[in-house]
């Protein structure tokens, strides 16, 4: 079972903040002598984001379900997100897919609370 993500970014701040967008909130952490870095726990899971200078990432993409994909994109175009696809259904359901300053692809999708 996956019980942690760490993401790794030029700007702690600067990406954090597109994962506020999205409801995400963080504490800053230090573990003994290791550094400084940024992370959020939810059932279980825990997603930290470590400064790396020069980070870049491809291949990965992270999914988030929110209850109004309009509001969401509102708040992420206020952070340093660039949009990859506009708001579309697919296969019933509006989704969109974004991208963090490192390259990571987000896809965001709109649920239902009754789901």
């Amino acid at each position: 079972m996956l019980n942690f993500m760490t993401l790794f970014a030029n700007d702690l701040e600067t990406t954090a903040d597109i994962y506020r967008a999205l409801g995400l909130e963080f504490i800053g952490e230090k573990h003994g002598n290791g550094p400084f870095h940024l992370a959020h726990e939810s059932d279980g899971l825990v997603l930290e984001i470590y400064h790396k200078p020069e980070a870049r990432c491809d291949g990965m993409m992270l999914g988030f379900d929110v209850p109004d994909l309009k509001a969401a994109k509102t708040a992420l175009l206020k952070t340093q997100a660039q949009l990859i696809k506009d708001i579309a259904q697919v296969d019933g359901t509006p989704r969109m897919i974004l991208a963090d300053p490192e390259g990571r692809q987000i896809y965001v999708r709109e649920t239902s609370l009754n789901s």
